[in-house]
C-alpha cells in the first residue's frame, strides 16, 4: 500500500460517520473543510472529528509523552482498551489514540484519567478535530506509528469505520436501495455480490452520499448488501476492503456521469431548502430561546456536511449552542415533540444520534422571502 492509501485508511478508521476533514495551514490556522479523500490527496496537514468511542490524547511535551506511556499501559491492562501511539511530528511529541471498551463513555474515561494521572483536560480530544495517525505535520516534520508499527494492526486496534448502521440510514437513500443494503439481494435480481454493491454505490452517488458513507456502510457487518467487501476484509484485511469499496464507488460515480443520470441530490436545492428551514427557526415563536439555539446548532451541522440528517453528539450541541448539556437534552426532546426534528437511536454506547430535520412543513410556513406560506418544494 502507498503512503497516501495508508493515511486515507487510517483517517477513515478514526473519523466520525459523515465527517469531513479540516485543513490546517502552516501557521496553524484552519484552512477550510474538504472531504477526507481531498485532504489526503492535497498532502497537507488536516484533522478529523473522532468517531464515537474513540479519544485522542495530545502529548505535546516530553512530560506529557512520558505520562502518556503510563496511561497507555493502564488503559490496556485495567480498561481492556485498544490503543495506538503515534509520533506526531515534533521531537518526542506523541498522539495516543484510545478505543474505549464497550459501555464506557468518554466522560467516564476523562474522569478516570483526571483522577489517576491529573491529565490536562485541554489535551484530551474527544469531540475536537484531531490529526489522524500518519497525517502530515503542517511543517513537514516526520510522523510514524510507534505502537503498533504496522498500519494493518493499527486499523485492527482502531476498529471498524464509523457507520450509521441499519437504524440510521439517511433519508437520501430510497426504500428499495436501503433494503438492498440492509438485507442483500433477497429477490435474486443481481448476478453476484459485486453487482449488488455496484447497484448500492450507484444509488449512493445519485443520492449525494459520500464515498466515506458508502465504505463505512458496506463494511458494516449489520448490512448484508456489503457481503463482498466484508469477505475481502476477512481474507485480506480492512485496508484492502476500504480500497476495494472505494474503487466500486468511483466506478459508480464514473458510470453516473458518463450516462447522464440525474442525481436525486442537488447541492443548490439543498442549500435553498436548509436556508428556508433556518429562516423558519429564526422566526418561530419558541417558548424557550434554548430550543432555537439548539435547533440552529443542529442546522449548522447539516449545512457543514450537506445533510438533511446530520449526526451530532449532545456534547457537540452543548458547545455549539452555548447551553448546558442537560438543557440541551430537554430542548431536543421539546423539538421532537414540536415536529422540528426526529432523533434516531444512539450510535453504539454513546450520546451521538442522527437527527432528521423535518423541513417540509416548517420551511413552507416561513419562506425565505418573508414568512408567508410559499412552498419551497
Amino acid at each position: 500500500m502507498s503512503k497516501e492509501e495508508d493515511v486515507l485508511a487510517l483517517a477513515r478508521a478514526v473519523a466520525k460517520h459523515g465527517g469531513n476533514a479540516l485543513l490546517i495551514a502552516e501557521n496553524n490556522t484552519y484552512a477550510g473543510w474538504v472531504s477526507i479523500e481531498e485532504a489526503v490527496k492535497s498532502g497537507k496537514a488536516f484533522a478529523v472529528e473522532p468517531k464515537p468511542g474513540l479519544v485522542a490524547l495530545d502529548l505535546d511535551s516530553a512530560e506529557l509523552a512520558a505520562k502518556g506511556l503510563k496511561v497507555k499501559a493502564w488503559a490496556e491492562e485495567y480498561l481492556q482498551a485498544q490503543t495506538v501511539l503515534v509520533a506526531s511530528g515534533r521531537d518526542r511529541h506523541r498522539h495516543l489514540w484510545v478505543r474505549l471498551p464497550s459501555g464506557m463513555t468518554k466522560e467516564e474515561f476523562r474522569n478516570l484519567l483526571g483522577q489517576n494521572y491529573e491529565f490536562p483536560y485541554e489535551n484530551l480530544r474527544h469531540t475536537q478535530a484531531t490529526r489522524p495517525p500518519l497525517s502530515p505535520h503542517r511543517s513537514g516534520l516526520p510522523v510514524y506509528l510507534v505502537d503498533p508499527a504496522s498500519v494493518e494492526e493499527a486499523l485492527e486496534r482502531l476498529g471498524p469505520a464509523d457507520g450509521a448502521g441499519k437504524a440510521q440510514l439517511p433519508k437520501g437513500l430510497t426504500g428499495k436501495w436501503a433494503r438492498l443494503l440492509k438485507d442483500g439481494d433477497t429477490e435474486g435480481k443481481y448476478e453476484g455480490r459485486h453487482q449488488v454493491e455496484a447497484a448500492i454505490a450507484q444509488a449512493a452517488v445519485r443520492a449525494g452520499l459520500s464515498k466515506e458513507w458508502f465504505i463505512s456502510e458496506v463494511t458494516d457487518r449489520r448490512n448484508k448488501g456489503g457481503a463482498k467487501s466484508q469477505e475481502i476484509e476477512e481474507r485480506h484485511g480492512r485496508q484492502v476492503a476500504f480500497k476495494s469499496a472505494g474503487k466500486t464507488y468511483d466506478n459508480a460515480a464514473r458510470w453516473v456521469t458518463q450516462n447522464d443520470v440525474t442525481p436525486t441530490f442537488d447541492l443548490e436545492t439543498f442549500k435553498e431548502k436548509i436556508r428556508a428551514f433556518r429562516k423558519a427557526a429564526e422566526q418561530a415563536a419558541f417558548t424557550r430561546s434554548t430550543d432555537r439555539d439548539v435547533l440552529l446548532a443542529l442546522i449548522r451541522h447539516g449545512e457543514k456536511h450537506s445533510s438533511y440528517s446530520p449526526m451530532a453528539s449532545v456534547r457537540d450541541l452543548e458547545v455549539e449552542s452555548g447551553r448546558a448539556i442537560d438543557t440541551v437534552r430537554r430542548a431536543l426532546q421539546r423539538l421532537v415533540e414540536q415536529d422540528w426534528l426526529t432523533k434516531g437511536e444512539p450510535v453504539g454506547e454513546t450520546d451521538t444520534y442522527t437527527f432528521n430535520l423535518e423541513m417540509s412543513d416548517k420551511s413552507s410556513t416561513y419562506s425565505s422571502l418573508g414568512g408567508d406560506r410559499k412552498s419551497m418544494y
